[in-house]
Parts: C-alpha cells; sequence; structure tokens
C-alpha cells in the first residue's frame, strides 16, 4: 500500500536561518573591523597604557567581536 504525504512545508523556513546565520555573520565581521580600525588608530604609546602591542590587535578585535579562537 503506498502512503501520501500531503503535508505542506515553507519552502522558505530553511533560507530565513540561512540569511539569519548570514546577516549575524556579517555583523560580527563589521563589529570585528569597527574595532581592529579604532585600535589601530592609536599610537604605539597609547596601546602600551592599555597593555596591547600591536600584534594582539586582530585577536583582541576577533574576541571582542564573538569569534571563537
Amino acid at each position: 500500500m503506498a502512503y501520501f504525504d500531503q503535508t505542506a512545508r515553507a519552502p522558505y523556513a530553511t533560507n530565513s536561518s540561512f540569511f539569519s546565520n548570514l546577516f549575524a555573520a556579517v555583523q560580527r565581521y563589521r563589529m570585528m573591523r569597527k574595532t581592529f580600525d579604532e585600535l589601530s588608530s592609536l599610537s604605539d604609546r597609547e596601546l602600551n597604557d592599555l597593555g596591547i602591542g600591536r600584534g594582539d590587535l586582530l585577536t583582541i578585535a576577533r574576541k571582542s567581536a564573538g569569534y571563537t579562537s
């Protein structure tokens, strides 16, 4: 005996999660970029006062935006 399922599925359900994930990733990138740019604009002396080396800027910016590594 054959079984026919006539349940309506929303084709946009997976697309909405895709776009919301994409939007969140873009927002994280923008926050990381803004943090990096602001820290980069500081002088070496100002960074030293904060206890930050110029080589640490990307790591700090990534952590502030919520990236996990």
